[in-house]
C-alpha cells in the first residue's frame, strides 16, 4: 500500500516570549502618618501573600539569571547527565573567544525558550579550555562547537543559524519532525482536521526513497529560514 507524507505547517512555529522589563519604575507610595498599632499589628483577616515564582526571577539581577536553564557540564557529571536527559544540545566554548561571547546572549534565551515551550531538549554548555579531557574525546577544534545528543548518544553537529530563535527552531524540528506519514486511505479524515487557517502540502513518495528524503531535507531547511 502507498504511503502518504503529509507537511502541515501551522500558523506559527514557534511562540514569542516577551521580555518583562526590569526598569519599570515601582509606583510611589502616599505618605501618611505612621500609626505603630494600625500598621505592624497582625490582622485576623490577612492572607499570606502566596510565593511567585516568574516575580522572583524577573526581579533578580540579570548577571543571576544569564544561564538559568543552561546546565553546566564538566567531565564529573557530563555522561550521567546525557543519561538521565532524553535530549541535551551541548555548547564547548571557549570564554575568551569572541564568537563564543556573541553566541552568549542567544543561548541563554534560546535555553528559557525551550522551557517555557515544554520541549524536552535541556541547553548545555561546557568550557573547553578547563574539560580539555571532554573536548579532545569530541574533537572540537573551533568554537563555539554545538553537539547535540539524544538518549546519552551524540546524534549530530549542531548545523542551524546560531541565534536565539534559529537554536529554538531547529531544536523543535529535531523533536518534533514537521512532516507526517499516514495511510493514503486516511489522507480524508486528515485533511478534514486541518483548522481553516492552516494548510497542508501532501506528497505521494516511496518510504525511506531518494524523492522522500529530498523532501524532508526541503521542509526542514524551509521552516529554518
Amino acid at each position: 500500500m502507498r504511503r502518504v507524507i503529509v507537511l502541515l505547517l501551522l500558523g506559527a512555529l514557534l511562540g514569542v516570549v516577551a521580555d518583562e522589563s526590569d526598569d519599570e519604575e515601582p509606583p510611589e507610595l502616599a505618605e501618611e502618618a505612621f500609626d505603630a498599632e494600625k500598621d505592624i499589628a497582625p490582622s485576623d483577616d490577612a492572607e499570606e501573600e502566596p510565593f511567585d515564582a516568574a516575580k522572583a526571577l524577573s526581579e533578580t539581577k540579570e548577571e543571576d539569571k544569564e544561564f538559568t536553564f543552561v546546565q553546566v557540564l564538566t567531565k564529573d557529571n557530563f555522561d550521567k547527565f546525557l543519561q538521565d536527559t532524553e535530549r541535551v544540545l551541548v555548547q564547548f566554548y571557549d570564554p575568551e573567544n569572541s564568537d563564543c561571547k556573541a553566541l552568549h546572549p542567544d543561548y541563554t534565551k534560546a535555553s528559557k525558550l525551550l522551557k517555557a515551550e515544554e520541549l524536552d531538549t535541556i541547553a548545555a554548555k561546557v568550557d573547553a579550555t578547563v574539560e580539555t579531557e571532554l573536548a579532545a574525546r569530541f574533537e572540537v577544534k573551533t568554537f563555539p562547537t554545538l553537539k547535540y545528543f539524544v538518549k546519552g548518544k551524540f546524534l549530530k553537529d549542531y548545523d542551524g543559524k546560531l541565534t536565539e530563535d534559529g537554536l529554538a527552531a531547529w531544536l523543535k524540528i529535531k523533536e518534533t519532525p514537521p512532516v507526517k506519514e499516514i495511510k493514503e486511505d486516511d489522507l480524508d479524515g486528515f485533511l478534514d482536521d486541518v483548522e481553516d487557517d492552516n494548510f497542508a502540502v501532501v506528497a505521494h513518495v516511496k518510504k525511506k526513497s531518494a524523492r522522500a528524503k529530498m523532501f524532508y531535507r526541503s521542509v526542514e531547511d524551509t521552516l529554518m529560514e
